[in-house]
């Protein structure tokens, strides 16, 4: 999986992130100012990286390779532990702009200290020589957990109980708005 932070929308990277996915078929989570480079509504987003609110994004401890672009894992992603990360057996790739936060919470197997934009685009560049396949199931997987995910709290958002849950108040804003 490929997870893009904030460094990525300083480096202007949406555009090279649309790409390089789409090439490789991977699946992308985006944290913070990233939100958007890569819409939600693309096949290969599986929107914010919030552990808590996001259940594909409770799968990616199951990835075999995580990319980080230039993302400093905080308390919104469980400080980049498990069960978040992948404890074992998974190679991380962090691309840090300065290098500050290379390995600092996250065991990191390949450190890449420049910006994220000149490396994506030399990704591209290299990727174009491999004949990539479409991981299906792992995709499946990952819709099949925000699919879970959503139908676990849909009865909260509908429910007619009292006192009223908060997730129905948000559920009655959002559809008015």
């Amino acid at each position: 999986v490929l997870i893009a932070g904030s460094g990525a929308w300083f480096s202007e990277a949406g555009e090279n992130i649309r790409k390089f996915v789409e090439q490789t078929h991977l699946p992308v989570f985006t944290h913070e100012v990233a939100r958007g480079l890569i819409p939600d509504s693309h096949e290969l987003c599986f929107g914010g990286i919030i552990y808590k609110l996001n259940g594909a994004s409770q799968r990616i401890n199951e990835s075999d390779c995580v990319v980080l672009l230039d993302i400093e894992p905080d308390w919104r992603m469980d400080y980049g532990e498990s069960p978040l990360f992948p404890e074992d057996n998974a190679t991380i790739i962090h691309i840090d702009e300065t290098g500050s936060r290379l390995g600092d919470r996250v065991p990191t197997d390949i450190g890449i200290v420049a910006d994220v934009n000149t490396v994506l685009e030399q990704f591209i560049d290299h990727a174009q020589s491999f004949t990539w396949n479409k991981p299906d199931e792992w995709i499946k997987t990952l819709e099949r957990a925000n699919e879970e995910y959503q139908a676990e709290f849909k009865s909260e958002l509908e429910s007619e109980e009292t006192p009223i849950a908060q997730g129905r108040i948000a559920s009655e804003i959002a559809d008015i708005i």
